[in-house]
């Protein structure tokens, strides 16, 4: 009787256990048209499904490959393996995409993120470099438009856009400082879609000058930033 008892408050506390919450899946359908032998053709179709663990574009060849293998078999063996359509559109075949310049590759982009608060100022720079130099970067940028992305936000970001500034001090007079800004983005290889790398997408260098004799590296690093903003700019109004 005990035992009995002790079974069913087992069973009750399975019963009443919290069920783990699943993640969000990302599905991949394929709609595989059937062969119609009867007049008229109902043009009957099936659907296979395949879930890709997260939103990532490394992702698409095993899902696509995966229904590829579950599909019947072709015709055409050459026809098996998982290809992108080569029509015309966006989102197709990625080798028949026009190739972007620098300023191509910023558009449709909302936000970046930049952070220079701890760069330090060169030798003799009175007052705080590299918050003085962060403040004005982020005015600049809202004041066009362009989202700064706090750190926590970066890895939810598509592309993981940032943006990163370098000094090279002064090595005597005749090789004077030099300031560059580079964007990297991530981004995936035509030839194979499953490889994903972190690319420079954008750069721009600059120092002294003799269009500005009394400019130093703050005001260097500024020109790089209009720079950037004006080719950012260029690119929204692209069609």
């Amino acid at each position: 009787m005990r035992k009995r008892l002790m079974s069913r408050i087992a069973a009750i506390l399975v019963a009443l256990a919290p069920v783990p919450a699943l993640p969000d899946q990302v599905w991949v359908l394929l709609e595989h048209a059937m062969p119609c032998d009867e007049e008229p053709c109902s043009n009957a179709t099936e659907y296979l499904s395949y879930p890709m663990n997260r939103v990532d574009p490394a992702g698409l060849r095993p899902a696509l490959q995966a229904l590829q293998e579950n599909r019947p078999a072709p015709n055409d063996p050459a026809s098996s393996e998982p290809r992108f359509c080569r029509q015309s559109g966006r989102g197709h075949d990625p080798d028949t995409l026009p190739v972007q310049t620098k300023s191509g590759s910023l558009k449709g982009l909302p936000a970046v993120f930049i952070d220079t608060r701890k760069l330090k100022g060169p030798e003799g720079y009175e007052g705080l470099f590299g918050p003085e130099l962060h403040a004005q970067i982020v005015r600049k940028f809202q004041g066009a438009g362009l989202k700064v992305l706090l750190e926590a936000e970066l890895e939810m970001e598509p592309g993981l856009p940032s943006l990163n500034l370098r000094f090279s001090p002064p090595r005597g007079e005749c090789d004077p400082y030099r300031v560059s800004l580079s964007l990297s983005q991530t981004a995936v290889l035509t030839r194979d879609v499953a490889i994903r790398i972190e690319a420079t997408t954008w750069s721009g260098s600059g120092g002294a000058h003799a269009d500005h004799p009394d400019a130093d590296e703050f005001d260097a690093a500024m020109r790089l930033i209009d720079a950037f903003l004006l080719d950012w700019s260029t690119a929204q109004e692209t069609p």
